[in-house]
């Protein structure tokens, strides 16, 4: 183990390395790794770092790849691939695995990229960037090098490719934001056609699917609703901007109930009574007087059934008693509340039920001790019950679950329904809650942008309900 900018690392014999590992904001496994027919050597562990060579044979073709880290003023991960043959080659590139115990952010666009790790308690992030290289994230994997990486005959100038990477702990989200191209847009997930603006006096765009209109150095960027691909082509390379195109959430609601109150309610999920009991307290079905009685008979169906096993369908129950003013309805609720086990969305359906439970004059559930095991379930948990009794400012979970939304940075970070989670348990926050001091955007705007990206990526009803819950 070695000591670096006050982390513990740790060198591993396969050439993959932990910066703080026993810790929610370290990374473990940190390895660069080229797919077959590429075969790795031992690697070589020194004082200040790791390093392994490997080797491509094919065809009469050999190519060697020599990957290094270093740990000295900052953290130096590097990628040297030779073609030591007398001919040009193609060869698989390489990618950069690694684990951490909460999901990361990882923006990998071309010519730029970072892997930024979770927030610390005191907000420091360990960051990742991209410094040479290509990189691009696809089904899941990393990777950090042109797809195919193509090399020239050896002992001339296009024989060799590099890859350089630069890790260093950063104050904040905000910091990272600093690492973005100067162009970089303020928004990049837009409401149904709204106009995106990107000034670049010095660079040139191309984008399928989406409108352009060029004003000098200024374009403005319009599509339709889904996710697009834009590239900024500049004297760095091509750099990706992934945009986002989406309606509101009330216009989205609607479309997505008409089809609900149509079927028949005996077939009703708790996601469906949800969505359907969210429309008329929003005031945005179609026809009220249909969704309503919809609304009651699957209620009805829902309660007869022999258990409940999602706090969803029990929250669908609980606002359609209270629509409904249906005592029996909300005593069934109360009664699957109290069997169901501590999980996101319980803190909020307790006081539902309270609520609702003083205009028909009936008591809500007891409230009950308890953690979930899963560490992000435990966190939206216990980011909901900061908000629900008052917490002024933002708690060490409220900081995760943030980043869980990117922490207003570009990049992917989780699952769709992880995602709707978290914009549900954050949109409970207090207005004391100030993200700014470490983020380069408020928490409206995040998860407003979250939002949009959920709808335009085509999220499930499950997705989308949790979207719905923001009380």
């Amino acid at each position: 183990m070695i000591r670096w900018d006050g982390s513990d690392v740790v060198l591993h014999s396969d050439a993959s390395v932990d910066v703080d590992a026993d810790v929610v904001s370290g990374l473990r496994g940190v390895r660069v790794v080229f797919p077959q027919p590429w075969v790795a050597s031992p690697a070589a562990i020194s004082d200040e770092g790791v390093e392994q060579v490997w080797t491509f044979s094919s065809d009469g073709a050999s190519v060697s790849a020599l990957v290094t880290h270093t740990f000295v003023s900052s953290w130096a991960m590097s990628v040297v691939i030779t073609n030591d043959s007398p001919v040009a080659v193609s060869v698989p590139p390489c990618e950069v695995v690694f684990e951490a115990d909460w999901p990361t952010v990882v923006w990998l666009a071309g010519a730029s990229g970072f892997v930024v790790g979770p927030p610390a308690p005191d907000g420091r992030v360990l960051a990742l960037r991209q410094l040479r290289g290509s990189s691009r994230l696809s089904e899941g994997r990393r990777w950090v090098a042109d797809l195919p990486v193509v090399l020239g005959p050896g002992a001339t100038g296009a024989s060799q490719y590099r890859v350089h990477w630069r890790g260093e702990w950063l104050a904040h989200h905000r910091e990272v934001a600093t690492l973005l191209p100067a162009w970089w847009p303020e928004r990049t997930a837009l409401e149904s056609g709204d106009l995106l603006p990107l000034r670049l006096p010095d660079a040139a765009i191309t984008a399928a699917g989406v409108h352009l209109i060029e004003e000098d150095d200024l374009v403005w960027l319009t599509a339709r609703d889904g996710r697009h691909l834009a590239q900024v082509h500049s004297g760095v390379g091509s750099q990706d901007v992934h945009l986002w195109w989406a309606p509101s959430l009330p216009f989205e609601l609607t479309q997505r109930v008409e089809p609900v109150v149509t079927a028949d309610p005996r077939l009703a999920t708790g996601v469906d009574a949800w969505l359907v009991a969210r429309a008329l307290a929003w005031g945005v079905a179609r026809d009220q007087r249909t969704a309503r009685e919809w609304l009651q008979a699957a209620s009805e169906e829902l309660a007869a059934r022999p258990r409940c096993a999602d706090v969803l369908t029990a929250a669908a129950v609980t606002q359609a008693s209270a629509i409904l003013h249906d005592a029996d309805l909300f005593d069934v609720a109360v009664e699957w509340t109290d069997a169901l086990p501590v999980q996101p969305g319980l803190p909020r359906l307790v006081v539902s039920l309270h609520i609702a439970g003083l205009s028909l004059g009936l008591d809500g559930p007891r409230r009950r001790p308890g953690v979930p095991v899963d560490p992000v379930e435990r966190a939206l948990v216990a980011v909901e019950t900061a908000c629900l009794s008052g917490t002024p400012t933002p708690t060490g979970e409220a900081w995760l679950v943030g980043s869980l939304l990117g922490a207003g940075l570009p990049g992917e970070t989780t699952d769709h329904l992880t995602r709707a989670r978290a914009c549900s348990a954050l949109a409970l926050a207090p207005e004391s809650w100030d993200f700014t001091t470490r983020w380069p955007a408020s928490l409206p705007v995040v998860i407003e942008d979250a939002h949009r990206r959920l709808l335009a990526e085509g999220c499930d009803d499950e997705a989308f309900a949790w979207l719905l819950w923001d009380d």
